[in-house]
């Protein structure tokens, strides 16, 4: 894929991989916009975006700091890591804060399953830790992941700071 656009089935091939398994690739890809996908005939074709070359060419430390990055970029799993900023919880705790956060617009158990997935890949890039509290397993911000989330709510503030304010005369 490097070398420009590629199917799926040719990424299979090269890969020596199923086709599942190189879909979920490429979604989890396009959702961190490293991968961009383009509709080509009756097929998708996918290339790397800019960030997606840099973390091809980038080491592992440089890897994992871009991916920290994306993630925070990432809708749901800000709502989670913004959860997990007040206190530790479980997955069914966080699945009924993004059903209650992103406006019922997932099922009880899609919204556990997707906290299930944001949790470990926040226990993957060392933004959340999870350990056994008794019988349940809770997941909390490590210490970078607050420092991603506080830098993550500048830039949100900055850019409302920013935005133009317009005044209405009611005559």
């Amino acid at each position: 894929m490097a070398g420009g656009l590629c199917t799926s089935s040719k990424i299979c091939e090269v890969w020596g991989a199923s086709i599942d398994s190189v879909q979920n690739y490429l979604e989890a890809g396009c959702v961190f916009r490293l991968v961009k996908r383009e509709k080509k005939g009756r097929e998708y074709c996918y290339s790397l975006t800019e960030i997606g070359n840099r973390f091809v060419h980038a080491d592992e430390q440089m890897k994992t700091k871009l991916l920290q990055e994306r993630l925070f970029e990432f809708e749901p799993f800000l709502v989670v890591a913004k959860c997990l900023s007040v206190r530790s919880r479980n997955v069914t705790d966080v699945g009924k804060t993004l059903m209650a956060s992103l406006g019922q617009r997932w099922s009880f158990a899609t919204a556990s399953s997707k906290a299930g997935i944001l949790l470990s890949w926040g226990v993957q890039l060392r933004i959340f830790h999870k350990r056994r509290e008794g019988k349940r397993v809770v997941y909390h911000l490590t210490g970078e992941g607050r420092n991603l989330l506080r830098r993550r709510v500048s830039r949100e503030e900055e850019a409302r700071e920013r935005m133009p304010v317009i005044m209405v005369s009611r005559g």
